[in-house]
């Protein structure tokens, strides 16, 4: 079999360098990580399956050697069975080749593909959701090892690295919706879980900037929104596994989302505090809201959070996660337009300390001596 395997590797090799339509650095950047791939197999599985998937990856993804036309469908069909029996050989191994890939990588639609080979062989609910949670959580260290690179491309990277999270975060919603409505017990040792693990991806999102480019300022905040939405409905899912008498550990789990969320209205308050009042006709442009409209937001989600305290405190627990749920999304418009003054006004100031320096320098021209003939 291993004889085989390099016999395949080879022929792949030589059809894939018959004819080089690509540059030369994206073609050794290939070659590389399809031999990091063949490597890392033969050094941690036994399995001729696992092997075997590589292989076709390896001489199948870039037949270089045909027409163009045909390669359209060669080059998805040879992936896709590599995917197939990499998924059969064993994800341990799939995981280890793609570990360094990332988005904008040529192999990282591969990296998604194997991902999702491998939650559609998995049919436990419980062990699917986990599974959706640790392919969040490679999301996340993506965009962390983007931002740690200076890629030309970074904000289109990360934006697809935080887009790629919200689906994990949708997914994980979806399995623990559909185990909750077929075994409740389980969906409750699920929602545990879920619980713990979102409260991480708060904390590391809570800590990453939005990005200079649109596309990435909304992807974030999809990723931000995506993660509140999985927080809901874990501790939903937890309250009612404990009809009648709440344990104390979910009341605590609906204490924190309250105390959460009162830190957020005071920070948003705190930055609408410190904009100055004035006419904003960039705002009015864009059909963006008034501070006027901005601050009576922020009165109502204070109200909101006090409504809630209120009925945490009598014992209200569910009730109260709505009122959370509710201001979440009332401070969601208030992120959005409290930041749309911000750009705005880090812009003026820009162009403030630039006009004194242009002037400078235009005053140091006129002054200059005219030279002698």
């Amino acid at each position: 079999m291993r004889d085989l395997i390099k016999q395949l590797e080879t022929i792949g090799a030589a059809y894939r360098n018959r004819t080089i339509d690509i540059s030369a650095e994206r073609e050794a950047r290939m070659d590389a990580r399809v031999h990091q791939a063949l490597a890392a197999v033969r050094e941690q599985t036994g399995s001729r399956i696992g092997k075997l998937g590589l292989v076709f990856l390896h001489g199948f993804s870039f037949p270089s050697f045909l027409p163009k036309s045909a390669r359209w469908v060669i080059r998805p069909a040879g992936a896709l069975a590599g995917i197939f029996l990499i998924a059969l050989g064993g994800w341990v191994v799939a995981g280890s080749v793609f570990v360094g890939v990332l988005p904008g990588d040529s192999l990282y639609g591969v990296k998604l593909a194997s991902e999702r080979a491998h939650a559609s062989f998995t049919f436990n609910p419980k062990s699917k959701a986990q599974l959706e949670l640790e392919f969040a959580a490679r999301r996340l260290d993506e965009a962390n090892r983007i931002a740690e690179n200076d890629f030309p491309d970074q904000e289109d990277r990360l934006a697809v690295a935080m887009k790629q999270f919200t689906s994990q975060m949708n997914a994980t919603q979806t399995q623990l919706r559909t185990l909750k409505e077929t075994d409740q017990p389980e969906a409750v040792a699920v929602a545990k879980i879920v619980d713990r693990k979102v409260a991480e991806y708060q904390a590391a999102l809570a800590q990453r900037k939005e990005g200079a480019t649109e596309a990435a300022q909304a992807q974030v905040r999809e990723a931000r929104e995506a993660v509140e939405d999985t927080s809901f409905v874990a501790v939903t899912v937890l309250l009612e596994g404990e009809k009648g008498q709440v344990s104390l550990e979910v009341q605590k789990r609906v204490g924190e989302r309250l105390q959460e969320l009162e830190a957020q209205i005071q920070d948003v308050e705190h930055r609408l505090a410190v904009i100055p009042n004035g006419n904003y006709p960039e705002i009015d442009k864009i059909k963006g809201p008034t501070l006027e409209n901005l601050r009576a937001e922020a009165a109502k989600a204070r109200e909101i959070l006090n409504d809630g305290k209120d009925l945490f405190a009598r014992g209200g627990f569910e009730a109260a996660l709505l009122k959370y749920r509710e201001g979440v999304g009332s401070l969601n418009q208030l992120h959005w337009g409290v930041g749309l003054y911000e750009a705005l006004i880090a812009e003026l100031n820009a162009k403030a300390q630039e006009a004194p320096k242009a002037s400078e320098e235009n005053e140091g021209v006129g002054e200059q001596p005219i030279p002698s003939p």
